[in-house]
């Protein structure tokens, strides 16, 4: 199976051709093109905006929640389970073995219950607020770096299972060109707006997958395909946030944007 095909299967719910022949050698390909997929997504995200804003043009409200309510469709919600069940087991266990069972454990806990609720109201308080070109890069650049992060975290951390896992077929065989490939992907997506994309939300991903090893190392050992599930959804918020900052210079800003 085409590998790009491969991903937009794993990673979305977008109909792909050859669905029906991928396999584990497809699979440790297609992380080549997370950040592909990413790009499918965002520009999904960016002409639903468009359409929702010609529908609700007085109540961005709704346009933002039935946004968020595509986005969350688009990818299953296989991220969110990701980010519950990573939340679940490092809030509930006490040792690494026991946050490793407990993440395991089919039923949503707690602190996953919690985790998920605050993510997804942020999210849709953030799409309500962006507007203009902050709204369009959010859209646009959150799923890129979000899938990108995925792939560094792959490829330099540790897997902290001995079963077998979704992740397992990714890092089975590491190839290290794969991740350049992916990196190169993503670093071309930054010409579009190459101040904001390079001297901004390039740095904070980076310092956030830095943050986010050393806890999954120090939590679980390593990481699973929960943990990688989690650090999506963080980092799309992340690029949310970062964009909504009210205390950025209006000259800084001016510089990122132009």
């Amino acid at each position: 199976m085409n590998p790009f095909f491969a991903a937009l299967t794993f990673l979305t719910k977008i109909p792909a051709p050859g669905q029906e022949k991928i396999n584990q050698a497809s699979l440790s390909k297609s992380c080549t093109f997370f950040p592909a997929v990413g790009l499918a997504i965002g520009g999904i995200l960016l002409l639903a905006r468009k359409f929702l804003h010609l529908l609700f043009p007085l109540n961005p409200s709704v346009a933002a929640i039935l946004l968020l309510v595509l986005w969350v469709f688009l990818t299953g919600a296989l991220h969110l389970d990701g980010l519950a069940d990573t939340f679940d087991g490092i809030g509930g266990g006490a040792s690494k073995s026991d946050r490793l069972r407990i993440m395991q454990d089919p039923y949503i806990g707690t602190f996953g219950l919690v985790a998920l609720v605050l993510l997804l109201l942020l999210k849709y308080n953030l799409l309500a607020n962006l507007e203009g070109v902050r709204l369009t890069s959010a859209l646009f650049y959150s799923p890129l770096l979000s899938r990108w992060s995925m792939v560094v975290l792959m490829y330099t951390t540790p897997y902290s299972r001995k079963s077998e896992g979704l992740v397992k077929p990714f890092i089975a065989q590491p190839k290290s060109y794969r991740l350049l490939l992916a990196t190169a992907i993503t670093l071309a997506a930054g010409i579009f707006s190459p101040h904001l994309f390079f001297f901004f939300l390039l740095p904070i991903t980076a310092l956030a997958i830095t943050v986010a090893r050393a806890f999954f190392l120090n939590k679980l050992g390593g990481i699973t395909g929960d943990c990688l599930g989690a650090i999506n959804e963080l980092i799309e918020l992340t690029v949310l946030l970062c964009l909504i900052f009210p205390f950025l210079p209006d000259s800084f800003l001016r510089f990122l944007i132009a």
